[in-house]
């Protein structure tokens, strides 16, 4: 299970970096969780506003839900 996760976050994280915002809120959803690739909530934060600037619903909720609860690291993080 591990290496078809891993291997999911490497195809997600392709298309991604292509543009596509679905894979884009993907890659981010798993690095919050830790998913298929290490747990890196800065870079979840980063491609969560790359959806979300496409309009992507789910990651403009979420990114909306991390403004509102200050889990949103990229603020606090390009910061330091």
């Amino acid at each position: 299970m591990a290496r078809s996760l891993e291997q999911a976050a490497q195809l997600f994280r392709q298309s991604a970096e292509d543009g596509d915002a679905d894979a884009q809120y993907a890659v981010a959803v798993m690095l919050q969780t830790g998913q298929g690739q290490a747990l890196d909530p800065v870079e979840a934060s980063i491609w969560l506003r790359r959806a979300a600037a496409q309009g992507h619903g789910p990651a403009t909720a979420a990114q909306r839900q991390d403004a509102l609860t200050g889990t949103d690291r990229t603020e606090t993080e390009i910061k330091k």
